[in-house]
């Protein structure tokens, strides 16, 4: 959208969307940002595209299974190219390996888009409001372009109903498993941020994280 064009004009740093969310809000907010993406939406997107290409195929299904796990765990461990082997084993590579794994065995591509539409929304709500937050923020940092202010402002609202209005007219149980997903990424940043305390593995993630 034309708000991430602002923000990337104003804060021309690599990891995007994480570093305006770091940047607007706080630290741990741009973390559960990557977490999401990493644990819920990536590997979600991945096991509805392979259940979806398996309808009634189940030996294709069989297939994709680990297919998806092998394409998913090499795309992460681009992150980690710095790791030796054994480091790679103890990333976070292998864990989203296997939970692109438990997605695939969930088998219901309704839930799973549940799952992806809710995070998804959450966070475009959060980014777009991220615009309007700067121009306070940093009110007189150079910006090369200027979206129109009540942009960014309807696509928070129209995010935000995306987000709200299924849960007040059909609740779902899986609503609530994709904010514990979600949350559940403080169980990291609080040991491996705020504490300081994390395997040797994740010294070049966390410094990544800062720059």
């Amino acid at each position: 959208s034309f708000g991430l064009v602002e923000l990337a004009s104003l804060i021309p740093q690599s990891a995007g969307e994480y570093v305006y969310l770091r940047m607007s809000y706080a630290h741990w907010v741009g973390f559960l940002f990557a977490w999401t993406v990493g644990f819920l939406i990536k590997p979600s997107g991945q096991a509805v595209i392979a259940i979806t290409s398996a309808q009634n195929i189940p030996l294709t299904l069989y297939i994709a299974m680990p297919l998806v796990t092998i394409l998913y765990v090499f795309a992460n461990i681009s992150y980690f190219t710095v790791m030796d082997s054994d480091e790679l084993l103890e990333s976070a590579a292998v864990a989203v390996g296997i939970l692109a794994i438990f997605y695939v065995l969930a088998g219901d591509v309704i839930t799973l888009m549940d799952f992806m539409g809710f995070a998804t929304w959450l966070f475009i709500g959060f980014i777009q409001l991220s615009v309007i937050i700067l121009r306070v923020k940093m009110k007189d940092a150079p910006r090369t372009y200027k979206v129109p202010i009540v942009f960014p402002g309807i696509l928070f609202l129209f995010s935000m109903a995306l987000v709200i209005v299924p849960l007040v007219t059909s609740p779902q149980i899986e609503f609530l498993y994709a904010t514990l997903v979600i949350l559940a990424g403080l169980l990291f940043y609080i040991p491996i941020v705020v504490l300081d305390h994390r395997p040797s593995c994740m010294s070049e993630y966390k410094r990544g994280l800062y720059n």
